[in-house]
């Protein structure tokens, strides 16, 4: 029994015209995903409820879930697939191809109440598990279980597809093909797919091929290399959009980079969008279940992707290029690095200052000479007027007094 569509104001997402970003119907659309791969799984009717009305009113606009589910990469329980808040399993006899019904309806259900709110979900077919060690999901069944999965959600129109569930996508790449070839059978293509790798690693291995809509990198703990990694996808060839789908989770506990603060949260958010990608948030406590999951949802790194998402989708994002020459010699390096971007008519420029410092900018990238200046606290989003500027004056810029970090916007 397939979904039908619980929102019809919702469009299949499509890459646009660029290659760089996602639209829905002819509007862009602004990734801003989070984190809750267990969320169709052990999560009841009314926490999903309450987990995704506090996300909508926050304006996230996608959440990364699993479908299948055994505990996350190195606490996998398998053999089997853990089974759902109800007790219910996703197959009869532990074979993909014998899906169970009322598994599957819960699922259902999820998607269709993210619909609701209007936000889309990026739905893997299956933890990674179950394909590279347990090979439940095989050569044998991958492209049919696919095939399954695409025709059931065809007509839900919040749908992103991302296979891959935190593994090298080197290993049994055959077999994410073959699901992936599946789920574009099943649902004509109408949904975008996307593959999520292990910590270290970008589904550019499969970047040249036609079904793979958009990359997605995962660094894990090293978050410094951010810049560098989505710099890379944004160059690859063929042109695609660049997702930063899972950085270091805000409080988690397992990185040799922790604490992972709200500051580290916001720098690897604006590292990824200054550097021409999109970026998935995401809490400890959120993915793992934890007692204190209802507090998570209004932790403070959360709050401060509600202010980015602001800043943002206040300019004509979809026209952002990546432009670290605007810093000069105020790039920085390793865990202070700061990050710039203008728009490609040359009407707005946008610094991001990493930790508090001094800089001079080359503004040669402003169409103008003439510009207004404003200081965005990233905590906040609290405005403060720097006043009006002539780009051909050479000025320093100095992140005000007690902030942690800062954006600094320029406009013609």
């Amino acid at each position: 029994m397939a979904p039908t569509a619980a929102a019809a104001s919702l469009q299949p997402l499509k890459v646009d015209k660029s290659g760089r970003y996602f639209e829905a119907g002819s509007k862009h659309w602004f990734w801003m995903g989070d984190t809750a791969w267990p969320l169709g799984v052990i999560y009841k009717p009314a926490e999903v409820d309450t987990y995704l009305e506090a996300r909508a009113k926050s304006g996230f606009t996608l959440i990364q879930m699993s479908a299948i589910w055994d505990g996350g990469t190195g606490t996998e329980s398998g053999p089997k697939p853990n089974p759902n808040f109800a007790g219910e399993t996703p197959w009869k006899n532990h074979d993909p191809l014998q899906p169970n019904e009322a598994y599957w309806r819960n699922i259902d259900s999820v998607v269709a109440k993210a619909a609701k709110r209007g936000i889309y979900i990026g739905l893997l077919p299956t933890w990674g598990s179950f394909v590279v060690e347990l090979k439940m999901i095989n050569a044998g069944n991958a492209e049919q279980y696919g095939r399954w999965l695409g025709a059931r959600y065809k007509n839900m129109p919040n749908i992103v597809w991302i296979v891959g569930g935190d593994r090298d996508p080197s290993k049994m790449s055959d077999v994410w093909r073959a699901m992936a070839h599946g789920l574009q059978e099943g649902d004509g293509g109408i949904h975008p797919i996307t593959f999520h790798p292990n910590g270290g690693h970008s589904s550019d291995f499969f970047g040249k091929e036609p079904w793979l809509a958009a990359n997605m990198i995962q660094t894990w703990a090293s978050y410094p290399k951010i810049p560098e990694v989505v710099a890379h996808d944004y160059n690859f060839a063929p042109t695609k959009p660049v997702i930063l789908g899972e950085g270091a989770y805000e409080d988690g506990p397992e990185y040799p980079t922790k604490p992972i603060t709200p500051l580290v949260v916001r720098k690897q958010a604006y590292w990824a969008y200054l550097a021409g990608g999109s970026f998935t948030y995401g809490h400890n406590s959120m993915w793992r279940y934890l007692p204190i999951w209802r507090e998570s949802l209004h932790s403070e790194g959360a709050r401060d992707m509600t202010i980015l998402k602001h800043i943002f989708t206040s300019l004509d994002w979809w026209n952002l290029v990546p432009d670290n020459s605007i810093l000069g010699d105020a790039i920085g390096t390793g865990k202070e690095q700061n990050a710039a971007a203008r728009s490609n008519a040359g009407n707005w420029v946008m610094v991001y200052f990493s930790h508090p410092t001094t800089a001079r900018l080359d503004l040669k990238a402003l169409a103008r000479d003439r510009f207004t200046a404003t200081w965005i606290d990233p905590r906040s989003g609290k405005k403060t007027s720097a006043g009006t500027h002539i780009r051909s004056n050479a000025e320093s810029w100095t992140v005000p007094a007690s902030w942690e970090d800062a954006v600094l916007l320029l406009r013609n």
